[in-house]
């Protein structure tokens, strides 16, 4: 590839190859290398499946967009290698086919990957490139959730799949069976009273409940977490008979996610395991919690802070009163655990316990524990 007339920076650079890319005018060559070393420098701190995430993306717009691609691909489809010369074109399309889809995600990776490339070569062209992609959601705007949509969850719907697990633990005629619809039913009530992830909920520990109902609450590592935070789950009174009886049944693996999804579609249940955090993002501040203290216990990515505070002047305020500064411009970005540190895991759970463990009863008056306990421990079924 040779330089243009006249540009003694790109000759130098291809000159001297000192590192593995090469640019001749306005075109840029990046491989695999490049994608390894903006994971490495830019996202050390990023959980491992945002990780792959990231990688997929950028890999995927260097296939579809660039010019001259070269790819390898290995087991599952996944990208081993890639060559492609990524031009102003390139940029165009990508732009116009990211503005189809309903999710951003996409554009802010690779938007994320030139820009740090942009400042690692001090190159203004490859900034502006970065800088022109945006964003325009194709959905229509609207004030509500459709049905199906994560966000369309109400206490009606949690209560229909409590009801068809109930049912179906009385009437099966198997016991172990009936201890997978138990596990499911068990997880929609700690969903909806934890607000944790479905990946934080399967990767429980028995010991961790255990540790939560003897104190009202237990902390997840961090390496369980998506934001690789620890934080306080607490433990809602009202379920922890069904939390004792879960760990007796499975001692190893209290929840399962494959199994969840599996057993739903069996019993024709609706409610996702993704549905149960957006219950608790859109209830718990009817019964008392402050949303301040509820990010905190939900362990909200910068994603989600970041709209969580742009629909709330008020937290906005609560925060800066706290010492927390969210204007824009702030050069680093904001993380949940900058407001965990606000609060002692005591002062968050003793908040929840006052609102949401006392005003928030997860148990429908029909829902008969003594029945299930009955059916799941007796020796003779």
């Amino acid at each position: 590839m040779n330089p243009r007339p006249g540009d003694y920076e790109s000759l130098r650079a291809v000159i001297e190859n000192q590192s593995d890319y090469k640019k001749d005018g306005h075109k840029y060559i990046f491989t695999e290398k490049e994608i390894y070393e903006f994971i490495k420098n830019a996202k050390s701190h990023t959980a491992e499946e945002t990780v792959r995430g990231i990688k997929n993306k950028v890999a995927q717009f260097l296939r579809d967009f660039g010019h001259n691609v070269k790819v390898k691909v290995g087991k599952r489809k996944t990208i081993e290698s890639i060559y492609a010369e990524i031009d102003y074109d390139s940029i165009i399309q990508f732009n116009q086919y990211v503005n189809t889809l309903t999710s951003s995600t996409p554009l802010r990776y690779v938007k994320d990957f030139l820009n740090y490339w942009a400042n690692k070569w001090t190159d203004p062209i490859l900034k502006g490139w970065a800088d022109s992609l945006s964003y325009r959601s194709p959905k229509i705007k609207r004030t509500f959730a459709e049905e199906g949509e994560k966000a369309a969850i109400s206490w009606k719907d949690i209560e229909e799949d409590l009801k068809i697990y109930y049912d179906a633990i009385l009437n099966v005629n198997s016991k172990n069976t009936a201890k997978k619809y138990f596990r499911n039913l068990v997880t929609i009530l700690y969903g909806i009273t934890t607000g944790k992830r479905p990946r934080e909920i399967d990767r429980t520990k028995s010991a961790w409940i255990e540790k939560g109902m003897e104190v009202g609450y237990y902390i997840i590592p961090a390496k369980a977490t998506k934001t690789k935070a620890e934080r306080p789950i607490p433990i809602h009174p009202k379920i922890k008979p069904f939390l004792e009886l879960l760990i007796e049944l499975y001692p190893e693996k209290p929840f399962s996610e494959t199994s969840y999804r599996k057993i739903k579609t069996e019993i024709n249940a609706k409610v996702r395991m993704n549905q149960l955090r957006n219950f608790a993002t859109k209830y718990w501040t009817d019964y008392g919690i402050d949303d301040l203290r509820r990010i905190a216990i939900m362990g909200h990515d910068e994603a989600e802070l970041k709209k969580a505070i742009e629909e709330s002047r008020r937290l906005k305020e609560v925060l800066e009163s706290l010492g927390i500064e969210v204007k824009a411009g702030r050069k680093k970005a904001l993380n949940v655990s900058e407001i965990y540190r606000k609060y002692t895991p005591d002062e968050l759970i003793g908040h929840y316990m006052e609102t949401v463990g006392r005003n928030f009863n997860p148990i429908p008056e029909w829902l008969d524990f003594e029945k299930i306990a009955k059916i799941l421990t007796c020796c003779c079924c």
